[in-house]
């Protein structure tokens, strides 16, 4: 059975910004999360225009290292560790395909749209068939909701975040119903494992890790406000050719290090 969930993040950001906030944070959760054994290499990163619009293309490929559960490590040879993404950005539109080389049974896809609203709208995504009758929506609170101590940072913790340059913040109880500015990021998460013996619990372990994802990188997008608050589009392309530059020379020179080894 095919997971589907949609998750709607409010967050108390106008449409503009959250459209060059997201992209600025993309890069610094890259650097952060890119290290000797883990991280993000940039394949592909060039403009498209097609059905879905006019935007963005990249395709990247994710080593994921540490977040590789232990009960997984035994089974999953060391070259099977990582995820392919394919992603088209053409905001408020924006979709991202998953896949595994060495699982061609295994398939992830996240479906976003962006709306200048509190979460109200039903099926902004138009989900159709099983995938409606099975959807499962979830409301995100990105400053009230729990968070695994490991993952905690008082720096991206809304609920102490002031933002000096907007005077914006921090955030208290229901703030959903008074913040002006306020619009929601709705992504309908697909995930399918078809492997015997595996399915549930793959499927499980791959949408717990995407939800803690998308919760966290939200959070650093209200946080880190006063990072980006002043960026142009053109701060922001030039901050996103640096990165992927820096990425992959880390990503190169950890292959080598690794092949030098054996």
């Amino acid at each position: 059975m095919v997971l589907v969930k949609e998750y709607r993040i409010v967050m108390p950001l106008d449409m503009e910004e959250y459209r060059l906030a997201q992209r600025y944070c993309t890069t610094q959760r890259s650097i952060q999360e890119t290290t000797d054994s883990e991280g993000v290499e940039v394949l592909v990163d060039e403009p498209f225009e097609n059905e879905l619009g006019k935007g963005r293309f990249t395709k990247k490929a994710y080593y994921l290292g540490r977040h590789i559960p232990k009960w997984a490590k035994p089974i999953i040879p060391a070259k099977a560790q990582m995820l392919l993404e394919e992603s088209w950005n053409a905001f408020p539109y924006c979709k991202s395909v998953y896949s595994c080389p060495f699982f061609d049974k295994f398939s992830m896809t996240i479906v976003s749209q962006h709306a200048p609203d509190a979460g109200q709208q039903e099926n902004i995504l138009n989900i159709e068939g099983a995938d409606l009758r099975s959807r499962e929506v979830v409301f995100v609170d990105i400053a009230f909701d729990p968070l695994d101590p490991q993952y905690y940072k008082p720096e991206d913790d809304p609920t102490l975040w002031h933002s000096e340059k907007k005077n914006r913040g921090p955030l208290a109880k229901e703030w959903q119903k008074t913040s002006e500015p306020i619009m929601t990021c709705y992504k309908c998460v697909r995930i399918e494992f078809k492997y015997t013996g595996f399915q549930k619990k793959v499927e499980k372990y791959m949408d717990g890790m995407l939800r803690n994802l998308m919760f966290t990188f939200s959070r650093q997008v209200v946080c880190m406000m006063d990072q980006w608050a002043d960026m142009t589009e053109q701060d922001v392309e030039r901050i996103e050719q640096e990165v992927s530059d820096l990425l992959n020379k880390k990503v190169e020179t950890a292959k080598e290090a690794a092949t030098a080894t054996k």
